[in-house]
């Protein structure tokens, strides 16, 4: 009788060693997972005011361009050669644009490998350019022939696409940089409209 109760009494002593073990274990469970929900609260909020710097980054380089405010008020005479010519000085604001932003951002980047990265996305957008120098010509070329021949075919139209098509290439690679800009800091733009306003007006003369 008494191994019985012994046996008996050892029994719930075990179960009741089993029950605190496994209490315990979901205690420190919900510990992790209360500590867990916290860090994902962290991050999320941490996400959402990244998004929204980024929003008002994009909104006020989208009201602060003073490139594309300049040339959408530009007035010619709808020639191709004045197209032409207002498309290319349009293509050649943007990439000073983008190589000075460059070499901005460079000054801010202390590690070398990271001034050649930017180096290299330059070349990157170089060759964009030159794929796209036969590309934005397909509309107004005959395309059953090889390139350069093509370019007999596809008339002075072929400049304004050109450069439209630099422009836009340019004009994207600048839009990257700046967002690469550390700390969010501002950018003041090295286009001057009265000086461009002087030369397109000699320029279309």
């Amino acid at each position: 009788m008494k191994k019985v109760i012994f046996s008996l009494s050892f029994l719930l002593l075990l179960t009741a060693c089993g029950r605190e073990e496994k209490d315990n274990q979901i205690a420190v469970l919900q510990t992790e997972n209360a500590a867990y929900q916290e860090q994902i609260s962290a991050l999320e909020a941490e996400n959402a005011s990244l998004r929204d710097q980024l929003e008002e980054r994009q909104d006020a380089g989208e009201e602060a361009d003073p490139i594309t405010s300049f040339f959408a008020a530009v007035e010619c005479d709808g020639s191709t050669v004045s197209m032409n010519i207002v498309a290319g000085t349009q293509a050649e604001a943007w990439e000073a644009e983008a190589r000075h932003l460059a070499e901005e951002l460079k000054i801010q980047l202390p590690l070398q490998e990271d001034r050649d990265l930017i180096d290299a996305y330059l070349y990157a957008v170089e060759e964009q350019v030159e794929r796209m120098d036969v590309i934005a010509v397909y509309p107004v070329s005959d395309v059953s022939i090889p390139n350069p021949d093509r370019l007999s075919t596809s008339g002075t139209m072929r400049g304004v696409l050109w450069a439209g098509s630099r422009s836009k290439l340019w004009q994207d690679a600048f839009t990257q940089l700046r967002f690469a800009l550390p700390d969010c800091q501002d950018y003041t733009y090295l286009f001057d409209a009265g000086t461009a306003e002087q030369e397109l007006a000699e320029a279309l003369q």
